[in-house]
C-alpha cells in the first residue's frame, strides 16, 4: 500500500514537471516582427529569439515611423521648398508616407492567414 502511494506521488509529481516544462517550451519560441503599410500584405522584417527583442526592435521602428510622418508633414507645410517639375512637365505633389505598423507574433502565428492550397 505503501509503494503504491509513493508510486502514485512520483508519478503525479513527474507529470506535473513536465506539463511545466512544455509551458515553459512554448513561452521560449522565435518571434517574428512584421510590418504592413495599410492595405498592403505583411512583410517580415526580422526574427528574435524572445519577444523582448522583438518588441525592442518594434519600438525602434515605430519610432522611426514617427520621424518619418513628422518629416514629411514638416516638408509638405514648408512653402519656401518651390514644387518639383519633371521633365515630362509634370508637377510632384505633396511628399506622402504611408502609415506602417509593426507587430510581434511567435513564430507559429502568420497573420496573412492560411495559405492557400
Amino acid at each position: 500500500m505503501r509503494t503504491a502511494r509513493r508510486l502514485a506521488r512520483w508519478t503525479l509529481l513527474t507529470l506535473l514537471a513536465l506539463l511545466a516544462l512544455s509551458g515553459t517550451a512554448a513561452a521560449d519560441c522565435a518571434w517574428v516582427l512584421w510590418s504592413q503599410y495599410t492595405g498592403d500584405p505583411h512583410e517580415v522584417l526580422g526574427a528574435f529569439a524572445d519577444q523582448a527583442a522583438c518588441d525592442a526592435e518594434a519600438l525602434w521602428a515605430r519610432n522611426l515611423e514617427k520621424t518619418v510622418q513628422e518629416k514629411a508633414a514638416a516638408v509638405n507645410a514648408d512653402k519656401s521648398i518651390p514644387p518639383t517639375r519633371m521633365p515630362n512637365g509634370k508637377i510632384l505633389g505633396p511628399i506622402t508616407a504611408p502609415p506602417q505598423t509593426f507587430i510581434c507574433l511567435p513564430d507559429t502565428v502568420d497573420p496573412r492567414g492560411p495559405k492557400a492550397r
